[in-house]
């Protein structure tokens, strides 16, 4: 397992798994998404298989063209949400709709 601490975020990279939790208060956008892309794609390569969980303690945004320009790593399985708080399912499910389904 790698870790890798970011301004806005930590990452846990295992074999086949990138867990993420982002610091307060940030917004997730598409210039930090490029710079996360390439951190990931430098350690996996570009051929790996990976699942992600994004564990949101904190309150942040992320801009859901992140999600959409995700869609088209194919190598992306799965990607998961976890949040014990309910406030925050409406968000989940707005950005749900970003995702693309295979």
């Amino acid at each position: 397992m790698k870790t890798l601490e970011l301004a806005f975020s930590k990452f846990e990279l295992y074999s086949e798994l990138v867990i993420d939790k982002m610091k307060q208060g940030i917004h997730f956008d598409l210039t930090k998404n490029k710079e996360l892309v390439k951190l990931i794609t430098d350690y996996y390569g570009y051929d790996s298989h990976l699942s992600v969980i994004s564990i949101r303690e904190n309150d942040y945004s992320i801009d859901p063209m992140v999600h959409k320009h995700n869609a088209q790593f194919e190598n992306l399985c799965s990607i998961a949400i976890v949040d014990q708080r309910n406030k925050s399912l409406n968000s989940v499910e707005i950005e749900s709709n970003f995702f693309k389904i295979r």
